[in-house]
């Protein structure tokens, strides 16, 4: 046993100590573990390499142990009066799920929920929720689900998500973040925000990660700059894990919400300005979705509304703007109405037909 893997290894300590109705000692352990941990140790052999080869076999057990607990799983010592043994022991308990019940409703949101996400692009957990979706299907039969037509939620949802903006290697990176959210590990970036002429290397720690409108972001303290960041994930150029599982805790008052709501223009670019912008009536609509933090200033006798909006990201409002095609104007400040302007000249001489040689 002691060729196997460290993933055997540890799968097969957790069966040796759910198979025993008492507490084990390090040499019960070592002995039914068959020299995966060492060999017990002899007070009375006098070879230093014997004692060195049960040191490195219990080290390797206190590491495998430590394993455990990163998993959920508590090795505990404890005491056993009714044997007169302390030792090692792994309750059941300490194994088992909770049991989840679900009403037929619920169940029914749950796996159409489940199936939407597997269906976008790059999903970085797609081969978790494909095992999750089989135990949900099993546990499913014979149930009534029958509801209301979630046929139209379906295609809306797929229109926004199932195609997302890629970066370089994106599938790779995603993964490599997925898993450094999900076991809380130190992460290397090189990326490269939209205001910075060259990529910086920086090392993170993940709070969480997300798709909002087509783009993966990761919400993560940024050693760099001191200060929790939201990073666009396609702007990362490479990605690496380098801390251990569980070096870090997002701190108690952090809030997802917080930053999954916010708009492109909200974030922390630029220094903070107060822009007027009108909405014609035809994109009215999009003040409480898109403007929520907006102060809403005039309703035009046609509809059209006037607000003031907080914006730290210019360039991402412009972009907004322009793709309304005409609905929506910048009034002021005068300096971004200008470059509002110098960018609309930019695309339209970019696209401007090219007179024949």
């Amino acid at each position: 046993m002691s060729d196997h893997a460290p993933e055997q290894r540890v799968l097969s300590l957790m069966a040796v100590l759910l198979d025993t109705g008492i507490p084990l000692t390090l040499e019960q352990v070592q002995e039914r573990m068959e020299g995966a941990y060492g060999p017990p140790f002899d007070p009375d052999d006098p070879d230093p390499r014997h004692k060195q080869a049960f040191e490195a076999g219990r080290r390797m057990f206190l590491r495998d142990k430590d394993t455990l607990a990163d998993m959920g799983v508590q090795v505990r010592y404890t005491r056993d009066d009714e044997h007169d043994v302390d030792g090692y022991w792994l309750r059941p308990e300490d194994v088992r799920m909770p049991d989840v019940r679900l009403a037929p409703a619920e169940t029914r949101l749950l796996r159409d929920a489940a199936r939407m996400v597997a269906d976008v692009d790059g999903f970085p957990l797609a081969h978790d929720l494909e095992l999750a979706l089989a135990k949900l299907d099993a546990a499913m039969a014979g149930m009534d689900l029958s509801g209301p037509d979630d046929e139209d939620l379906a295609i809306s949802f797929l229109y926004q998500h199932q195609r997302v903006v890629r970066g370089p290697d994106a599938d790779r990176t995603l993964a490599t973040l997925a898993e450094a959210v999900v076991t809380r590990r130190r992460i290397r970036l090189t990326y490269r925000g939209a205001a910075q002429p060259q990529a910086t290397v920086r090392d993170v720690d993940p709070y969480a990660l997300f798709l909002r409108r087509g783009v993966w972001y990761v919400v993560a303290w940024c050693g760099l700059r001191q200060a929790v960041r939201l990073f666009d994930v396609h702007r990362v150029q490479a990605a690496a894990l380098i801390g251990v599982p569980g070096a870090f805790a997002a701190p108690a008052d952090f809030d997802l919400a917080d930053w999954r709501d916010r708009e492109p223009w909200e974030l922390a670019i630029h220094d903070p300005i107060q822009v007027q912008l009108r909405l014609d009536r035809a994109v009215a609509g999009m003040a409480r979705s898109r403007f929520p933090r907006a102060l809403h200033l005039t309703t035009a006798p046609d509809g059209a509304l006037t607000l003031a909006v907080s914006v730290t990201h210019r360039d991402a409002l412009i972009g907004f703007v322009m793709s309304l095609w005409g609905r929506a104007r910048i009034l002021a400040p005068d300096d971004l109405v200008t470059r509002f302007h110098d960018r609309v000249r930019a695309v339209v001489a970019a696209h401007a037909p090219q007179e024949a040689p």
